[in-house]
Protein backbone atom coordinates (compact mmCIF):
# COMPACT_ATOMS: atom_id res chain seq x y z
CA UNK A 1 0.00 0.00 0.00
CA UNK A 2 1.29 3.40 -0.79
CA UNK A 3 0.96 6.31 1.66
CA UNK A 4 1.22 9.95 1.96
CA UNK A 5 0.80 12.94 4.05
CA UNK A 6 -2.42 14.83 3.22
CA UNK A 7 -1.08 18.44 3.25
CA UNK A 8 2.04 17.42 0.62
CA UNK A 9 -1.01 16.01 -1.46
CA UNK A 10 -3.04 19.16 -1.33
CA UNK A 11 0.24 20.98 -1.74
CA UNK A 12 1.68 19.94 -4.73
CA UNK A 13 -1.89 19.88 -6.36
CA UNK A 14 -1.90 23.82 -5.60
CA UNK A 15 1.99 23.86 -6.77
CA UNK A 16 0.84 21.92 -10.03
CA UNK A 17 -2.01 24.47 -11.05
CA UNK A 18 0.51 27.57 -10.25
CA UNK A 19 3.01 26.31 -12.33
CA UNK A 20 0.90 25.51 -15.10
CA UNK A 21 -1.08 28.73 -15.37
CA UNK A 22 2.94 30.98 -15.45
CA UNK A 23 3.88 32.18 -18.59
CA UNK A 24 6.90 33.70 -20.28
CA UNK A 25 9.30 31.78 -17.82
CA UNK A 26 12.64 31.04 -19.59
CA UNK A 27 15.10 30.58 -16.73
CA UNK A 28 13.78 28.62 -13.78
CA UNK A 29 15.99 27.62 -10.26
CA UNK A 30 14.64 25.29 -8.21
CA UNK A 31 15.98 24.74 -5.04
CA UNK A 32 15.76 21.58 -2.84
CA UNK A 33 14.62 19.92 -6.30
CA UNK A 34 14.82 16.33 -4.93
CA UNK A 35 14.05 14.16 -7.43
CA UNK A 36 12.92 16.54 -10.17
CA UNK A 37 9.45 16.12 -9.09
CA UNK A 38 8.39 19.57 -10.41
CA UNK A 39 10.59 19.86 -13.75
CA UNK A 40 7.60 18.39 -15.47
CA UNK A 41 5.08 20.89 -14.49
CA UNK A 42 7.06 23.85 -15.66
CA UNK A 43 7.48 25.80 -18.60
CA UNK A 44 10.91 26.79 -18.58
CA UNK A 45 13.57 25.60 -21.47
CA UNK A 46 16.28 26.37 -19.07
CA UNK A 47 16.03 24.82 -15.78
CA UNK A 48 18.54 23.95 -12.83
CA UNK A 49 17.74 22.17 -9.51
CA UNK A 50 19.96 22.25 -7.06
CA UNK A 51 19.92 20.19 -3.77
CA UNK A 52 22.07 18.73 -0.95
CA UNK A 53 21.27 15.30 -1.66
CA UNK A 54 23.96 13.44 -3.72
CA UNK A 55 21.65 10.24 -4.45
CA UNK A 56 18.36 11.51 -4.73
CA UNK A 57 19.88 14.25 -7.43
CA UNK A 58 21.09 11.15 -9.84
CA UNK A 59 17.53 9.75 -9.61
CA UNK A 60 16.40 13.30 -10.87
CA UNK A 61 19.63 13.21 -13.24
CA UNK A 62 18.32 9.64 -15.11
CA UNK A 63 14.72 10.49 -14.61
CA UNK A 64 14.64 14.18 -16.39
CA UNK A 65 18.19 14.29 -18.69
CA UNK A 66 17.10 17.38 -20.24
CA UNK A 67 17.53 19.58 -16.91
CA UNK A 68 20.00 20.41 -14.76
CA UNK A 69 20.90 19.08 -11.28
CA UNK A 70 23.55 20.68 -9.10
CA UNK A 71 24.97 19.00 -5.79
CA UNK A 72 24.85 22.60 -4.05
CA UNK A 73 23.82 24.68 -0.99
CA UNK A 74 21.76 27.65 -1.91
CA UNK A 75 23.91 29.90 -0.27
CA UNK A 76 26.76 28.76 -2.06
CA UNK A 77 25.30 28.54 -5.72
CA UNK A 78 26.13 31.31 -8.16
CA UNK A 79 25.04 32.00 -11.90
CA UNK A 80 25.45 34.44 -14.40
CA UNK A 81 21.57 34.08 -15.10
CA UNK A 82 18.77 35.92 -13.75
CA UNK A 83 15.66 33.71 -13.12
CA UNK A 84 11.76 34.79 -14.39
CA UNK A 85 10.87 31.46 -11.35
CA UNK A 86 12.76 30.36 -8.41
CA UNK A 87 10.85 27.50 -6.55
CA UNK A 88 11.57 26.49 -3.20
CA UNK A 89 8.91 23.49 -1.83
CA UNK A 90 9.54 21.80 1.09
CA UNK A 91 12.81 23.52 2.68
CA UNK A 92 11.51 26.71 4.33
CA UNK A 93 11.16 26.30 8.01
CA UNK A 94 12.23 22.71 7.71
CA UNK A 95 15.95 23.55 8.92
CA UNK A 96 15.89 24.25 12.76
CA UNK A 97 19.60 25.10 12.50
CA UNK A 98 19.28 27.86 9.92
CA UNK A 99 18.95 31.18 12.14
CA UNK A 100 18.05 34.28 11.24
CA UNK A 101 20.98 35.54 9.93
CA UNK A 102 21.04 32.70 7.05
CA UNK A 103 17.26 33.52 6.64
CA UNK A 104 18.01 37.03 5.57
CA UNK A 105 21.13 35.66 3.45
CA UNK A 106 18.68 33.40 1.83
CA UNK A 107 16.10 35.67 0.74
CA UNK A 108 18.77 38.18 -0.33
CA UNK A 109 19.87 35.89 -2.24
CA UNK A 110 17.07 35.04 -3.96
CA UNK A 111 15.67 38.73 -4.57
CA UNK A 112 18.98 39.18 -5.96
CA UNK A 113 18.35 36.31 -9.18
CA UNK A 114 15.13 36.98 -9.55
CA UNK A 115 14.63 39.08 -12.44
CA UNK A 116 12.11 42.20 -12.10
CA UNK A 117 8.52 40.66 -12.74
CA UNK A 118 9.72 37.12 -12.01
CA UNK A 119 8.01 34.61 -9.41
CA UNK A 120 8.93 33.01 -6.36
CA UNK A 121 7.10 30.08 -5.23
CA UNK A 122 7.35 28.65 -2.11
CA UNK A 123 6.64 27.24 1.28
CA UNK A 124 6.82 27.40 4.59
CA UNK A 125 5.75 26.49 8.02
CA UNK A 126 3.19 27.89 9.84
CA UNK A 127 5.93 28.97 12.59
CA UNK A 128 8.51 30.26 9.80
CA UNK A 129 5.91 32.10 8.18
CA UNK A 130 5.03 34.24 11.63
CA UNK A 131 8.81 34.37 12.84
CA UNK A 132 11.06 34.71 9.98
CA UNK A 133 9.00 35.83 6.24
CA UNK A 134 7.37 38.44 7.92
CA UNK A 135 10.04 40.80 8.40
CA UNK A 136 12.42 40.05 4.79
CA UNK A 137 11.45 41.99 1.43
CA UNK A 138 8.04 42.38 2.00
CA UNK A 139 8.36 45.99 -0.09
CA UNK A 140 9.73 44.37 -3.02
CA UNK A 141 7.31 41.40 -3.62
CA UNK A 142 3.67 41.66 -4.45
CA UNK A 143 1.90 38.85 -3.48
CA UNK A 144 0.19 36.46 -6.26
CA UNK A 145 -1.12 33.63 -4.15
CA UNK A 146 -1.60 32.95 -0.69
CA UNK A 147 -3.24 29.07 0.58
CA UNK A 148 -3.08 28.59 4.24
CA UNK A 149 -3.53 25.02 4.59
CA UNK A 150 -3.33 22.50 7.56
CA UNK A 151 -0.74 20.49 8.67
CA UNK A 152 -2.43 17.12 8.58
CA UNK A 153 0.99 15.47 8.57
CA UNK A 154 -0.60 12.04 9.25
CA UNK A 155 1.08 9.00 6.47
CA UNK A 156 -2.28 7.85 5.38
CA UNK A 157 -3.09 5.55 2.39
CA UNK A 158 -2.62 7.51 -0.81
CA UNK A 159 -6.63 7.39 -1.33
CA UNK A 160 -7.37 8.59 1.86
CA UNK A 161 -4.75 11.35 1.63
CA UNK A 162 -6.23 12.38 -1.31
CA UNK A 163 -9.76 12.38 0.08
CA UNK A 164 -8.59 14.29 2.76
CA UNK A 165 -6.50 16.85 0.63
CA UNK A 166 -9.84 17.40 -1.78
CA UNK A 167 -11.06 18.69 1.81
CA UNK A 168 -8.92 20.74 2.89
CA UNK A 169 -11.56 23.78 1.35
CA UNK A 170 -14.32 22.48 3.77
CA UNK A 171 -11.70 21.71 6.50
CA UNK A 172 -10.99 25.33 6.92
CA UNK A 173 -13.91 26.03 9.63
CA UNK A 174 -11.86 23.48 11.94
CA UNK A 175 -9.50 24.90 14.25
CA UNK A 176 -6.18 23.13 13.17
CA UNK A 177 -3.23 22.97 15.75
CA UNK A 178 -0.74 24.50 13.14
CA UNK A 179 -0.66 25.55 9.39
CA UNK A 180 1.52 25.73 6.56
CA UNK A 181 1.63 28.48 3.72
CA UNK A 182 1.98 28.06 -0.11
CA UNK A 183 3.07 31.97 -1.76
CA UNK A 184 3.80 32.83 -5.04
CA UNK A 185 5.11 36.17 -4.67
CA UNK A 186 6.32 38.77 -7.95
CA UNK A 187 8.98 41.05 -7.71
CA UNK A 188 8.29 44.60 -8.14
CA UNK A 189 11.76 46.43 -8.07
Amino acid sequence: MIYSRPKKVFMYKKVHGILKNLKDINYCLDIGSGNGRLYGHQKSQNYIGIDVDTEILEIAKKRYPAAKFIYKDFLEFSSNNLFDLIICIQVLGRNRNAGALKNFEFFNKIYNFLNIGGYFLFNMTEEYYENEYQNIHKKNYKIIKLIKYPNINTKLPNKLSNIIANLFFILKIFSFKSYNYLLLLKKIN
